[in-house]
């Protein structure tokens, strides 16, 4: 990621929500110079290079749905993660204890009258957290339909 593609792929900001690839490559090369102009292509290869392990310690996922890849960027999650590694903690920890609060269950339980009301499909965990996750893309019909 020391390059100017991964500097800039790591502050684009998707605000924890799934986005396709080619609006993630307007905001990273609006952050590039003239010069330093990325396509799809190359942004694809400099990602599948990383990995996802190495993406997501980066505060990115991504996931190929069909013909399109979708990308989902939380820039607090990085930072938590370099500093909890920079601190020597215990990667996988509850940073923001949102896993002992149960009354989201409760309250959309199946045994409960909920109004209609469906679960989140939000992680149960603050973005800062290290346990945070990004939604589920199943809900996204459009895109597994091969939108492009």
């Amino acid at each position: 990621m020391d390059t100017p593609l991964g500097t800039a792929l790591c502050t684009v900001s998707t605000s924890n929500q799934w986005s396709v690839l080619d609006a993630v490559l307007k905001k990273v090369n609006k952050k590039l110079s003239a010069d330093h102009q990325a396509s799809a292509a190359a942004l694809l290869a400099f990602m599948d290079e990383i990995g996802d392990e190495g993406l997501k310690s980066h505060g990115i996922w991504r996931q190929r749905v069909g013909n399109t890849t979708i990308v989902c960027t939380n820039l607090s999650y990085a930072r938590a993660r370099r500093e909890n590694a920079a601190a020597g903690r215990v990667e996988g920890a509850c940073s923001c204890k949102m896993a002992a609060d149960n009354s989201a269950q409760r309250y959309f339980g199946s045994h409960d009258y909920n109004g209609g009301r469906h679960a989140s499909t939000q992680s149960k965990h603050h973005g800062s957290c290290l346990l945070w996750q990004p939604a589920p893309s199943g809900h996204l019909h459009s895109w597994r339909r091969g939108y492009d």
